[in-house]
């Protein structure tokens, strides 16, 4: 194996365009009764945005900002308005396409433009340019902008302080709410009676407009914007359609198995759909898992993390939401493995838990937002029934409707017990709350079970409190975990079962609250479990998934999983086999035939880098403060370690004869080290990085000759030089072209078609390939997968919707897979290759 381009850092922009969409003016349906609900989807080369959806409005107000990175400003922002229609394939309106040539530095540019091939419409926004060759980064907060789906920090950021999740461990304490600032808010609603009014005036004349709070917009007609419209119209067809195909046999990758759980910070995601099959969630995929077979099937539609899920009572139907604003809700057939109803929803921040009503024909939420928002949804008509505001000073993790009622439900969290229901002649939520007194620590509900006329609440404590459903007063409490209480969950109509932080499996009866059995697991802290006759499967916080027999009681692992973020990988250059570099201070070797895991070693430090020598006989892997190790690669014996910089490496490579090993850094220096003196350092090359107008000036790959003589160094934009180990320098010009003359042989396909990818090297961050096959699978900007030969035809590359999170590392094993690590997802994607291009 090889590789041209592997990137360690995110790609950074030094130009910005923050586009602010306003409204959209004056939308003439043909169809008056085709429901007025729109949204939109901006683009920038690869960058895409979605607004949030505004329903009952022809001229929509969005008021949301977005923000595009620039290599230069020779790019065109795409708007598209699309109206619902239906969950799989809703009607777009119209595009318009604007020019960001012309711009200036830090000014707010404001436009108005028809919308070409359509009876009637104006798009206003507002553009601001930023340049930070022009700007001090310390004032720039003054530009504050929202992303709906791609900002993964920030998100990741406000998981954890809404659920309070560490990294390693699950500790819940009480801590205030913090106010998430509502940038998306709309500034200025329009009246039912004035939108009827324009709706009126707008039947009456199509093109002359006049509204004096755009009197200072320049008004662009974009009739002659229409070339570039099938163009897009065809790529966005090919992107909608890659979330089904992606998962056919008949498409030269499918996915084949993921490596990962969201166990790490989801409660009750794990269900048994029949005695040998789970369904469960990982990254932006729905998984349903033959314990026996050791096959999985993907559930596919979200293009972002799946945060939450749930399953209806009688397993018939399973349901998606993400951590995002906007979020997505996918509601499955489990049985035909379809999907039945999407919809984006207008929660801020995302979906915090969701359920089903008992006969699955409703959904409640419980949002993200700082205030906790309670929705009650009919997912068959893909329409929002009410909300309510849940809890404004505390947080809610957990909801259950009513076995008997599809209007009733109950809500728990941090000091919060509410009972709901649902008033159809008033169409709001009406709420009760018992008196629970002072703020007090048994009070901190983490799981909820109703059943029998009892609603039982597990706290941090370890405690479970049983309160009467009608009278809603407190009746008992029973002694049950050492440490928080996260799950409470029936197993039949008398008896209900609860894990928790400590390991621990407890069984209670419903009817006099005795505990029957405890058993003790060990297999770390339990946030989600599920029961089928006597079988049992646990999902813990260290991502794996288990499986247990009640008669024999001793838990055996069914699916591996990474604890931490997964940045590093590196295959095995003569087996079917694998390592992956984990934040969690280990390296896991893995096996793609049988799915497992083989082998772990713990490393005193992070790894983000780790490769094999071309035998396979050695391990090199790089710390994340910059530090090496070289191991024996079959008992990860210690052969040599070394800190020479603190600098952080992009790249690094064995020689053939695996005598010299090489590590490039961002700095554009190069260390090479001898095996021969224990690996010390024999020379260091500084490569000149010339000023380009781009951010990434580090080194993208290391390529050696055959006979281990001569080191090429690839940099981007395209730009290859060569070293020699003869002369111990860097070739000139005319040696480097006396060289080409010689019949040097060089390793795998080394850099002979890198010219090819001149035009592409701004679209793509990495480039692999298989030593023997004419194959290359790229990641781009939009965090998306290519998969293309050579030549390059750019109507033939295949485009893949893989993780949500920024991909760490591609690679292809064996001729016949691909692997992904999609870093902060903590999950591994395996593809299989199937046929050519």
């Amino acid at each position: 194996m090889d590789w041209l381009y592997t990137p360690l850092k995110q790609y950074q922009y030094s130009k910005w365009i923050f586009v602010k969409l306003l409204s959209v003016k004056d939308l003439n349906l043909e169809n008056p009764e085709v429901n007025n609900d729109f949204y939109c989807k901006l683009y920038v080369e690869h960058q895409l945005y979605q607004t949030r959806a505004i329903f009952g409005t022809q001229s929509p107000e969005f008021n949301q900002t977005f923000r595009f990175g620039l290599m230069n400003k020779k790019k065109k922002l795409t708007i598209e308005i699309y109206q619902f229609k239906s969950f799989i394939n809703d009607i777009k309106y119209g595009s318009v396409f604007v020019t960001l040539q012309g711009l200036k530095h830090e000014q707010s540019n404001k436009f108005a433009f028809d919308i070409p091939n359509a009876s009637s419409g104006k798009v206003f926004i507002e553009l601001t340019y930023i340049s930070f060759a022009k700007i001090n980064l310390s004032d720039f907060h003054l530009f504050q902008y929202s992303s709906t789906s791609h900002d993964k920090s920030s998100i990741l950021s406000r998981r954890k302080s809404i659920t309070g999740i560490s990294d390693t461990e699950t500790e819940y304490e009480e801590n205030e709410n913090q106010n998430i600032s509502d940038q998306m808010e709309n500034q200025d609603k329009i009246s039912e009676k004035e939108i009827t009014n324009k709706d009126q005036e707008n039947k009456n004349k199509k093109s002359d407009f006049s509204d004096d709070q755009f009197e200072d917009f320049d008004f662009i007609n974009g009739e002659n914007q229409n070339e570039n419209e099938n163009e897009n119209e065809n790529e966005n067809q090919n992107q909608n359609q890659n979330q089904f195909e992606n998962e056919k046999d008949d498409q030269p990758l499918t996915l084949d198995f993921i490596y990962g759980y969201h166990g790490w910070e989801g409660r009750n995601n794990l269900h048994f759909i029949s005695e040998k099959e789970i369904i469960y969630t990982a990254s932006t995929r729905g998984i349903i898992y033959n314990m026996k077979t050791h096959k999985q099937e993907f559930l596919q539609y979200h293009e972002s993390d799946i945060y939450c899920d749930a399953i209806n009572y009688d397993k018939t139907l399973f349901c998606t939401a993400e951590m995002k604003d906007n979020p997505l809700i996918c509601v499955w057939d489990i049985k035909e493995r379809k999907l039945l109803s999407s919809f984006f929803t207008q929660n801020e921040n995302g979906i915090e838990y969701i359920t089903f009503s008992e006969e699955g024909t409703r959904l409640v939420t419980v949002g993200s937002d700082s205030k906790h928002t309670i929705s009650l949804y009919d997912w068959k008509k893909r329409q929002l029934i009410c909300s309510h505001i849940g809890d404004e000073n505390n947080k809610i993790f957990y909801a259950q409707f009513n076995s008997f009622s599809q209007t009733e439900f109950i809500t728990c969290g941090f000091m919060h017990l509410t009972f709901w229901s649902y008033d159809a002649n008033s169409n709001s939520l009406i709420f009760k709350k018992p008196e629970m007194g002072k703020k007090e620590t048994k009070y901190m509900f983490l799981s909820l079970l109703l059943m029998n006329n009892h609603i039982f609440c597990g706290n941090k404590k370890g405690d479970i409190l049983i309160f009467n459903y009608q009278t809603h007063q407190l009746i008992n409490t029973l002694r049950a975990h050492n440490g928080p209480c996260f799950l409470l969950k029936r197993m039949n109509d008398e008896i209900f079962f609860t894990c928790g932080k400590d390991g621990k499996m407890l069984i209670f009866s419903s009817l006099n609250f005795q505990k029957n059995s405890q058993i003790q697991l060990g297999i770390g802290s339990i946030r989600s479990a599920d029961c089928f006759n006597n079988q049992m499967i646990f999902g813990n916080l260290k991502n794996q998934i288990w499986e247990m027999d009640l008669e024999t009681k001793k838990p055996n692992l069914v699916l591996f999983g990474n604890i931490e973020p997964v940045y590093g990988l590196a295959v095995h250059p003569k087996k079917k086999e694998f390592l992956t570099a984990c934040d969690d201070r280990t390296l896991r070797l893995w096996d793609s035939t049988t799915h497992s895991e083989i082998s772990k070693k713990s490393i005193n430090g992070q790894p983000r880098l780790v490769i094999f020598s071309d035998d396979g006989e050695y391990i090199a892997l790089v710390l994340r403060d910059g530090e090496f190790y070289i191991l024996r690669s079959d008992n990860y014996k210690h052969i040599s370690n070394r800190k020479d910089t603190t600098s952080f490496a992009s790249t690094m490579s064995f020689s053939p004869d695996s005598r010299y090993f090489a590590m490039a850094y961002f700095d554009g220096k190069i260390d090479i080290y001898d095996s021969n003196t224990g690996f010390r350092k024999n020379q260091s090359i500084k490569i000149d990085l010339k000023k380009i107008d781009i951010e990434e000036r580090d080194i993208k790959a290391l390529n050696w000759s055959s006979d281990s003589k001569y080191l090429q160094i690839l940099q981007i934009p395209i730009k290859i030089s060569t070293f020699s180990f003869e002369t111990n320098k860097l070739l000139s010009k005319e040696e480097e072209e006396e060289l080409k003359t010689q019949n040097i042989q060089w390793k795998g396909n080394r850099f002979q078609n890198i010219q090819q990818f001149q035009d592409y090297s701004e679209s793509f961050s990495q480039v692999q390939y298989p030593e023997h096959k004419n194959l290359f699978v790229a990641l781009d900007r939009s965090n998306k997968m290519k998969l293309f030969s050579l030549p390059l035809d750019p109507n033939k590359i295949k485009t893949y919707n893989a993780h949500d999170t920024p991909i760490a590392q591609v690679d292809f094993i064996q001729d016949s897979h691909v692997l992904s690590v999609g870093g902060e997802d903590r999950c591994i994607f395996q593809w299989k290759l199937n046929t050519k291009i």
